[in-house]
């Protein structure tokens, strides 16, 4: 009888150290899932929260990237436009080249001044070349980040490059302009050799 009592005893206490060490792994199991089911919540609202301070910002940046694709549009079709002013140049000078007219000393002053105004813009122009593409990087990371005040602001930025762009390249395609004039006239007044 007294192995018995031992026995029921020994087990006594087995169980007792053994119910703490179970509830204890019981809570953590519960806290984790509790944590899981929280976070989850946690992370929708502010899902929620985010979507709602987007809609403030979303007509300001939807307008801004409205303004953006027009100024590309406009600055492309002036782009094209240079691009085939610069053929007509190019042609032209080419026919001077190949007819043999000898040009006067101040159409070739007039015609090397001009060239170096054209460098000058290009030069101008070949700055702000990545501007636009910084500044687009920058708007996503601001996005991602939910910074969408900045990235209003980066926005800005990009209007305000391209229309300095816009500016530079109106200003080249008046200056090739001037360039054909010049050399038009350089041709009408040049003497064969």
């Amino acid at each position: 009888m007294k192995n018995l009592k031992l026995k029921v005893l020994a087990s006594m206490v087995a169980i007792t150290c053994l119910v703490p060490a179970i509830s204890a792994s019981a809570a953590e199991t519960s806290t984790s899932a509790t944590k899981q089911f929280g976070s989850g919540l946690i992370k929708q609202q502010q899902n929620i929260e985010t979507k709602s301070e987007w809609q403030q910002y979303k007509p300001a940046a939807t307008q801004k990237k409205d303004t953006i694709k027009q100024n590309h549009a406009t600055n492309q079709a002036l782009r094209n436009d240079i691009k085939g002013k610069r053929t007509t140049a190019k042609n032209l000078i080419k026919d001077i080249k190949q007819s043999g007219k000898k040009l006067t000393s101040d159409d070739l002053s007039k015609i090397d001044a001009q060239l170096q105004t054209i460098n000058s813009d290009v030069s101008s122009l070949a700055a702000t070349k990545d501007s636009t593409k910084t500044a687009f990087t920058t708007v996503k990371t601001d996005v991602k980040n939910k910074n969408f005040q900045d990235a209003l602001t980066q926005l800005d930025n990009v209007i305000n490059i391209q229309n300095t762009r816009t500016d530079g390249l109106k200003k080249l395609s008046a200056d090739m302009d001037t360039l054909i004039n010049i050399l038009q006239s350089a041709t009408a007044n040049s003497t064969t050799m």
